[in-house]
């Protein structure tokens, strides 16, 4: 895989990443724990607490299996949004600051007649893991505009739509 394309994935995931600890400021943890209405059984800070899992589950594999069926699951990443804010700073400096990563990866998957592995490689799940995050943002972005809270322009709007629109003005 071409260092380029591993470099533009780990900028892509940094830029999510960023924009997600900003609205971690940006929030009360009051807000950031609230569940109600549709979306009762998970708000925001579900959704945070998912997509950093989801991070770390990659960033912090063996480098060899990725496991996203265990995830850590910290309740105080869910119900603190500071916690959440330093948790996206440690994700955004394992993707700054590591070397490239072993191209050929599994990912361990469970059904419910048993589980195996995934040949897949890192570049791979850091696309998954943008795609994913932007899908997680965009539901965050649906909760905060319930709320009747701001919701940043661009936040859990995909880098493709985003560059689909600037050539389309």
């Amino acid at each position: 895989m071409n260092v380029s394309c591993t470099q533009a994935l780990r900028e892509e995931n940094t830029i999510l990443l960023r924009q997600l600890q900003a609205l971690l400021g940006a929030i009360t943890r009051t807000d950031y724990q609230r569940a109600e209405g549709p979306f009762e059984r998970g708000g925001i800070g579900k959704h945070v607490r998912h997509i950093l899992d989801h991070c770390s589950a990659l960033l912090d594999s063996d480098g060899e299996v990725v496991d996203y069926e265990t995830r850590r699951r910290d309740a105080r990443i869910e119900t603190d949004p500071a916690a959440a804010a330093g948790s996206c700073e440690q994700m955004i400096q394992i993707l700054q600051n590591t070397g490239v990563q072993r191209s050929k990866l599994v990912v361990r998957n469970v059904w419910d007649a048993g589980e195996g592995l995934i040949a897949t490689s890192f570049e791979r799940e850091l696309q998954f893991l943008s795609s994913h995050t932007v899908h997680h943002m965009a539901l965050v972005s649906f909760i905060l505009r319930y709320l009747e809270l701001p919701v940043p322009e661009d936040f859990g709007v995909a880098f493709s739509t985003l560059r689909y629109e600037a050539s389309s003005r």
